[in-house]
């Protein structure tokens, strides 16, 4: 715009300009006089005309300026307006620019979590939540069906069964088992006694000097005392022949009466019936086992037998408490068969120490169903 302006001042100064030729050897037909100031002036028709040329042309190239100006102006408003529209912002007339320009500390984003993570989180803890309480009510509700149950039906998860020398178990209803007070039998013999310790280890070290004569002994442990027992018999007599053996073999020894008293147990009447009949079993053991190691006769065939029998009768509802003195009946089972078939005397000091272990097995087993 500045340069137009600048053609258009120096046409106008050029026409301001006197002409050379005006004056000089013009033609006055060609030349109007002019009266200014009461003096007459002549003019040139053709530089008139020239300077009428002249005006046109400058008129026309004002107008085409001022044309081209208006089109400038149009075009740098769309431009100005398509930059507003791209930068998304209003213009900044009238706005404080100092404000603008002012150095403003970057504030930092803080980490946030999507929304979806956030929903995850939320139901997540919704569960816990309503598993928490739902566990509350439950155990309330269980733990008060409970209380309402008879002191009498005691739950037994389960009932063990022994087949040789492996036990089992047996699923039971918790309903189906009820409990009640059984009295067992008083249990007793003689025995023939080799020492009494105040420690196991010392009762160990009798016990391998006796082992060493081909004799197997048992150690009974009551009340912090250490009992070494060499044989049991149903009566004194049958055990003084047996210390008579052992005294020939080097082993003082002597015989004294012995129990294990019976008391009532929390059982089945079923399972308490069993343990009884299984007691009953063993006394009848006694006699032939000691008639063995004193003459070498005696009925041991049926021991086997009757072992086997009461092991098949075993009710359903007998507790794992039995297995301890099951057990003990699966050796002296083993212990029976062998000395059936070889007649040794090894085997059958071995009868005497399974026969000395199941008695001690219904002590334990009575403490047990007590407790």
């Amino acid at each position: 715009m500045t340069k137009l302006v600048f053609l258009f001042s120096e046409v106008v100064i050029g026409l301001n300009k006197p002409s050379e030729k005006r004056g000089k050897g013009v033609d006055k037909s060609k030349k109007i006089s002019i009266r200014i100031n009461g003096e007459h002036t002549y003019l040139d028709r053709d530089e008139l005309d020239k300077d009428e040329q002249v005006h046109e042309e400058i008129q026309v190239a004002h107008d085409e300026q001022a044309s081209a100006i208006e089109d400038w102006m149009e075009e740098q408003e769309k431009k100005k307006q398509k930059q507003e529209k791209k930068q998304n912002r209003k213009p900044l007339s009238g706005m404080n620019l100092s404000v603008l320009e002012r150095a403003y500390p970057l504030k930092r984003k803080k980490l946030s979590f999507p929304s979806t993570w956030k929903h995850l989180v939320m139901a997540g803890l919704s569960a816990v939540f309503v598993g928490i309480i739902l566990g509350f009510v439950m155990l309330r509700l269980f733990s008060g069906l409970e209380a309402q149950q008879t002191p009498n039906s005691e739950a037994t998860p389960a009932s063990t069964s022994v087949t040789g020398n492996q036990a089992t178990t047996n699923s039971k209803p918790a309903a189906s088992v009820q409990k009640q007070m059984y009295s067992l039998p008083t249990m007793k013999a003689f025995v023939v006694q080799a020492g009494i310790f105040s420690t196991k280890d010392k009762a160990t070290a009798w016990q391998s000097d006796l082992a060493g004569k081909g004799i197997t002994s048992y150690i009974w442990e009551r009340e912090n005392q250490f009992y070494l027992f060499a044989g049991v018999a149903p009566s004194k007599q049958e055990g003084e022949k047996i210390a008579t053996y052992l005294k020939a073999q080097g082993f003082d020894t002597f015989v004294k009466d012995w129990s294990v008293t019976g008391q009532e147990v929390k059982v089945a009447q079923s399972e308490g019936q069993w343990i009884e009949k299984g007691m009953k079993h063993w006394s009848t053991f006694l006699a032939p086992v000691a008639s063995q190691i004193d003459s070498g006769k005696g009925d041991t065939g049926n021991i086997v037998t009757q072992i086997t029998d009461w092991k098949k009768s075993i009710p359903g509802e007998a507790t794992e408490k039995t297995a301890v003195l099951s057990n003990s009946m699966d050796q002296l089972h083993t212990s029976s068969q062998r000395f059936q078939s070889s007649k040794s005397t090894s085997s059958l000091w071995e009868m005497q120490r399974d026969l000395l272990k199941i008695w001690f097995s219904y002590e334990q087993f009575m403490k047990n169903a007590s407790s």
